[in-house]
C-alpha cells in the first residue's frame, strides 16, 4: 500500500482550508510517509493559498520558531532571492542597521548570526523576496518539509490546507 492509498481520504476531510481537530495528528502521520517532494509541494501550495496568511507572515513564523541552523537557511534563501544589496536596503528600512550592514557584505548568515535577527525583519525581507522571485516560496517550503514540527507552528488551518493538497 503506497501513501496515496493510505492517506488519499484526507483530501476530502480538509476541503475548504478549515481548522480540524485532527490536523496535527494527521499531518504527523503523513509527514513521515509521503515523499519529501510531495510534502514540500503541498506546503508550497498551502503557502500560496488564498485561505492562509501571506507568505511573509508564514516565513516569519517559521523563522521565529526554527533552530538557529534553520533560521540561517531561511535567511540565506531569502537573501539569495533578493541579492545582498537589495536585502541590505530592506533590512535598513525595517530598522535593522546591523543586519543591513552584515547583509551588504554578501556573506552567508551562520546560525549565530541568524539567531540575532528580529523575526519582523524577516517579514519585510520575505515579502520583497516573494515579489522578486516567487520561487522562494517553493524553496522555503522544501526546507519546512524537512521539519514537520516546525510546519505545525503554522496552525491547524494551514495544516488542513496542506493536507487537502496531498491527494488532489
Amino acid at each position: 500500500m503506497d501513501w496515496l492509498d493510505k492517506f488519499g481520504h484526507l483530501s476530502g476531510k480538509y476541503q475548504g482550508n478549515s481548522e480540524h481537530p485532527d490536523a496535527e495528528n494527521d499531518f504527523d502521520n503523513v509527514a513521515g510517509t509521503v515523499p519529501h517532494g510531495t510534502l514540500a509541494g503541498a506546503i508550497s501550495g498551502a503557502m500560496r493559498a488564498d485561505g492562509t496568511p501571506p507568505f511573509a507572515q508564514l516565513a516569519t513564523t517559521l523563522f521565529a520558531h526554527a533552530a538557529p541552523e534553520h533560521k540561517a537557511g531561511i535567511l540565506n534563501m531569502i537573501v539569495g532571492a533578493l541579492g545582498p544589496a537589495l536585502a541590505s536596503q530592506i533590512a535598513g528600512r525595517a530598522g535593522s542597521a546591523s543586519l543591513a550592514e552584515y547583509l551588504g557584505t554578501g556573506r552567508e548568515a551562520r546560525p549565530d548570526d541568524a539567531r540575532a535577527v528580529d523575526p519582523q525583519v524577516i517579514a519585510h525581507l520575505a515579502g520583497a523576496a516573494e515579489q522578486k522571485d516567487p520561487g522562494i516560496v517553493d524553496r522555503v517550503a522544501g526546507l519546512a518539509a524537512q521539519h514537520p514540527e516546525l510546519v505545525k507552528r503554522l496552525g491547524g488551518g494551514f495544516l488542513g490546507s496542506a493536507l487537502s493538497r496531498l491527494a488532489a
